[in-house]
């Protein structure tokens, strides 16, 4: 009959003794056997014996040597798998070898290295959120890895939540509303710039400071500020607010706003007289130029208290107007959102009574205007004798004459 025979493997110092392991049973040669998976390291013998026979009746065995498996296990140095950090801080990590040295790793950033010591530790700096892995192997392959970390990265951030306004006018007050999320530490200063008028921060201008003591973040706090007085219009300005961290920081701007200036208006005739000379009934068209922030709101007074206003978007603005008499019309007053701005600007206005109707007389005089003859032609007339005269626009005779026998 065929005869079953066991394998059995020694203890770590090549002993063997009632209760040893069996690690393989045939009939045959080869016979195939399995090592433990748990085995420490140390000089072993393999004895094979028939099935009913005892170990200790073995005549010979073989040596070998067990080299132990390699293994690491992988955490950060506070025995952790999970690190929470601000970007631009580094997570101090650690990797623990077992078997056989000299080990290589390649972990899952690109670090690859070999090292004799049991306990390995480094640095990283992620830049985001992400898991770190890693591969490792000795002389007996590749080796059994416990952990991973799981790297948590926070940015440090100052959020412009919101301004009170939508729309300022120069050395407005403003209250600049701001959250910030960043490391804890005793004090922190924050400070509020403001933008062009295309919202770039090349040479931003300081609106102001707010200084906090032991804050507990994340915080919601505010910063008040007055608006210079030079700003210029535009409707793209932005406001950031800056920390002392020396960390990186993620500064969120404010959502564009519009900045709006004081108005200035200038009155002249349309043909840019200061002064004109109208017969009666005669329209003068008036023009308004306006400068700033529109809508503009106009006051144009003439006479004692006589008033025309109106409120418009257009520049230059036409106004016909027709004189009841000689006046002086002048710009009282321009104003818009931002308040009331420079006003200038008169047109004088002479009213020239011409007749041109005696009884059922006509009257026609050219050329007009003239610089050294006058034609005077009268037709219908009904008396023979006439007289006329020419006067300039202060009134004053420059020619006169009493016709006969006409």
């Amino acid at each position: 009959a065929n005869t079953i025979y066991k394998a059995y493997l020694s203890a770590s110092n090549a002993s063997f003794y009632t209760g040893n392991t069996v690690i393989g049973t045939g009939q045959t040669s080869p016979m195939k056997i399995t090592l433990p998976d748990s085995l420490p390291y140390g000089d072993y013998r393999i004895a094979v014996v028939p099935a009913q026979t005892s170990i200790f009746e073995a005549k010979e065995a073989a040596f070998y040597t067990i080299q132990l498996a390699p293994k690491v296990t992988f955490s950060t140095q506070e025995n952790r798998q999970r690190a929470e950090i601000w970007k631009g801080e580094s997570i101090p990590m650690q990797l623990k070898f077992t078997g056989i040295p000299p080990w290589s790793f390649t972990l899952s950033n690109g670090l690859t290295d070999q090292t004799a010591q049991n306990t390995y530790l480094f640095r990283a700096t992620p830049d985001s959120s992400l898991t770190y892995t890693v591969t490792m192997k000795n002389s007996c392959g590749l080796g059994r890895v416990v952990g991973q970390v799981h790297a948590v990265v926070k940015k440090a951030t100052v959020q412009i939540t919101g301004l009170n306004k939508t729309n300022y006018c120069p050395a407005d007050s403003i209250i600049i509303g701001f959250k910030a999320d960043i490391p804890t530490a005793t004090t922190y200063k924050f400070t509020a710039y403001l933008s062009d008028k295309n919202g770039h921060f090349n040479r931003p201008i300081t609106l102001g400071t707010a200084s906090l003591a032991n804050p507990i973040f994340p915080f919601n706090g505010f910063i008040k500020a007055k608006l210079p007085d030079t700003l210029s219009i535009g409707t793209a300005y932005q406001i950031r607010v800056s920390t002392t961290t020396l960390l990186p920081t993620e500064e969120i701007v404010s959502t564009p706003f519009g900045m709006r200036i004081l108005p200035s208006g200038t009155l002249v005739e349309a043909q840019k007289k200061d002064s004109l000379s109208i017969l009666t009934g005669e329209p003068i068209s008036l023009q308004l130029d306006f400068k700033g922030s529109a809508p503009w709101n106009y006051i144009i007074g003439y006479g004692t208290s006589d008033t025309l206003s109106g409120s418009t978007a257009r520049t230059p603005l036409l106004r016909s107007v027709q004189p009841k008499g000689s006046d002086v019309y002048t710009l009282r007053s321009v104003s818009n959102v931002c308040g009331e701005g420079k006003a200038s600007g008169r047109v004088t206005v002479t009213l020239i009574t011409a007749v041109n109707n005696w009884g059922v007389a006509q009257l026609r005089v050219y050329p007009n205007p003239t610089t050294d003859f006058l034609h005077i032609v009268i037709s219908d007339i009904i008396s023979s004798e006439i007289q006329w005269q020419v006067i300039d626009n202060a009134g004053r005779i420059l020619l006169k004459k009493d016709e006969k026998n006409l």
